[in-house]
């Protein structure tokens, strides 16, 4: 067991992690069986420990990466796929874990911050609808339109009357 744990230390590079809360100079058997074991269950805890907080970092990296990735490419492809691709993981992995994390889908967030930009753009009056469409990544009007109504529950040019 504290072969398998060792290995385990090397192959995910938690020396340092683990040395915070168990020192490996510690594991002895000296022929005290319960002794020995509590050490190897502490030894597993520091081993599992530290590898759920190496890997709850990754994961908050890789939200912020693909957070930044959707606000600075909103008129652009964000296909789960293409985001997945990225970040060298899968669409459904990359949909699982931004889930668990942030409780939103990636799809709802990437709604939410087109619906953002779109109302943004909408309010400085510049551009046409087809143009706001356009920007955070619709082919159409229509297709605008249909999303900024399913969203906000009227249109774009309702929302615009009721900025006046």
């Amino acid at each position: 067991i504290s072969a398998l744990l060792v290995r385990q230390i090397n192959r995910w590079q938690l020396h340092d992690a683990v040395s915070h809360s168990f020192s490996l100079s510690d594991l002895s058997f000296s022929g005290n069986w319960e002794r020995t074991a509590d050490q190897l269950c502490r030894l597993a805890d520091a081993v599992f420990d530290a590898k759920g907080t190496a890997v709850s970092d990754a994961e908050n990296g890789l939200i912020k990466r693909i957070n930044w990735a959707v606000k600075s490419n909103l008129g652009g492809d964000l296909s789960l796929n293409r985001l997945g691709d990225l970040e060298g993981v899968s669409a459904s992995y990359l949909a699982k874990v931004y889930k668990s994390i942030t409780g939103e889908s990636l799809k709802g967030y990437i709604s939410r911050m087109r619906l953002e930009k779109a109302q943004n753009l909408l309010r400085a009056g510049r551009l046409r609808n087809r143009e706001v469409g356009l920007a955070i990544g619709f082919g159409t009007e229509q297709s605008f339109n249909r999303f900024f109504k399913t969203m906000c529950k009227m249109t774009p040019q309702e929302y615009k009357k009721s900025l006046e």
